[in-house]
């Protein structure tokens, strides 16, 4: 076999095609990183690097077709429907920022990509709670603070948020679904768990109506093998999701992240925000995103 046919097998391309590149997700720590070679190029310009799992997000980098690029670890991320497949799987790069895997052809035989995880450092330096607070509510959270600080170290949702919602819709740990499911959030199946969540059971759960109006009902709802990846997944469905866009502007200003959310259709209690706002200033849950 001669050499260039050897590297045309060995290498893997990337494909460049207008208005396919969206957001990335994570500044993550990895295994070994694998070489990528770009060989072919499907529309000409300059592919977008970038820096959070938005479409809208910053751009960090540019590609061109023929460059030579390092993947250091996958993460699942927003869909993108993509020339070579469609996908959820985002490329971490060495020279940082990421890209859609939508866009790279991988080399036939290689070494599975390594899925990223978040430096220790950067989610594990939990603060200790709110002095004053009961010894169940302080065990809770920090409980649950690693996985909210996370969420924002990988897809920019506030940490103080995610552990209000946290509070708010696990009944602080002791709901059915929480208890039997590690559900914590209330993320509905819509048809399937999705990426992380393993299945859906159902339970009965309350709804209100635009008006205030609220009713039990059924509904059906993701089951997780760990709390980990239902914190995980709270991320990442708000960080995928066009309509929660507007939120993503003020991942540095949680009270408006949260009134965002709800006014986009988190939930459907018209106190809501309220309710978050005052959970995060009672337990001073701000003091988890510094």
């Amino acid at each position: 076999m001669s050499t260039a046919r050897t590297v045309r097998k060995r290498a893997a391309m990337l494909v460049i095609a207008a208005g396919v590149i969206t957001g990335a997700l994570t500044a993550p720590t990895a295994a070994s990183a694998a070489t990528v070679k770009t060989d072919q190029v499907r529309a000409g310009g300059m592919i977008n690097v970038r820096a959070l799992a938005s479409s809208g997000s910053r751009r960090v980098n540019g590609l061109k077709g023929g460059m030579t690029v390092k993947i250091t670890c996958q993460l699942v991320g927003e869909l993108v429907r993509g020339p070579l497949r469609n996908t959820k799987m985002w490329d971490h790069l060495a020279i940082g920022g990421y890209v859609s895997d939508a866009l790279i052809a991988h080399p036939l035989k290689r070494a599975p990509i390594p899925r990223c995880v978040a430096p220790a450092s950067a989610a594990d330096s939990i603060p200790p709670a709110k002095a004053g607070i009961s010894t169940m509510s302080a065990t809770f959270l920090t409980s649950i603070a690693a996985g909210a600080r996370r969420g924002f170290h990988e897809y920019q949702v506030p940490a103080s948020v995610t552990m209000a919602q946290a509070i708010l819709e696990s009944g602080w740990g002791k709901s059915k679904l929480t208890a039997n499911d590690k559900n914590y959030f209330g993320i509905k199946c819509f048809g399937s768990p999705g990426e992380i969540a393993v299945s859906c059971h159902t339970y009965v759960t309350k709804e209100c109506t635009k008006a205030g109006v609220c009713y039990s009902t059924t509904a059906v709802f993701r089951a997780y093998r760990s709390a980990a990846d239902s914190f995980r997944d709270h991320a990442l469905f708000l960080a995928e999701r066009s309509r929660y866009a507007a939120a993503f502007k003020y991942s540095t200003v949680p009270d408006k992240f949260a009134a965002e959310i709800h006014k986009a259709g988190y939930a459907t209690d018209p106190q809501y925000t309220t309710k978050l706002i005052g959970l995060m200033k009672s337990y001073d849950l701000y003091r988890y995103d510094r």
